[in-house]
């Protein structure tokens, strides 16, 4: 998985009714391997909108990122006149970029394999998988 993207400045608009006030822009495009895309279609997560679900509902009625992943992989163009905008929906798309490079990892665990865990004062140690 590599995620690429572009901070600028665009060039200020001219004409009569141009907003003369400096906006910032973000382009950012996903590239996925043949492997990860595979998963990805297999499990969903294309036309999803990847969310860092931290245990708790509220979590998951505010998605990090306004962009699915489909989105992602066609590249988008994010333009605000604020430099705080784009940072918070960089960070958005990086972290919507972490969590489904978990996601597909962990998706790979559902072969059917059982797995027996010991579980001591709250560590969790594999110990046998077959």
């Amino acid at each position: 998985m590599q995620l690429k993207y572009r901070r600028s400045i665009p060039a200020k608009k001219t004409g009569m009714f141009a907003d003369k006030r400096r906006s910032y822009r973000l382009d950012a495009k996903l590239h996925l391997t043949p492997e990860e895309m595979e998963l990805a279609t297999e499990h969903g997560y294309l036309q999803a909108k990847i969310v860092e679900y931290d245990g708790t509902d509220e979590s998951l009625k505010n998605p990090l990122t306004k962009n699915d992943i489909n989105n992602l992989l066609a590249g988008v163009v994010i333009e605000d006149l604020y430099t705080q905008t784009i940072l918070a929906r960089e960070n958005e798309i990086v972290k919507a970029c972490k969590t489904l490079q978990r996601l597909l990892a962990e998706a790979e665990s559902f072969d059917g394999t059982i797995r027996v865990v010991e579980i001591v004062d709250g560590e969790i140690k594999e110990i046998v998988s077959d």
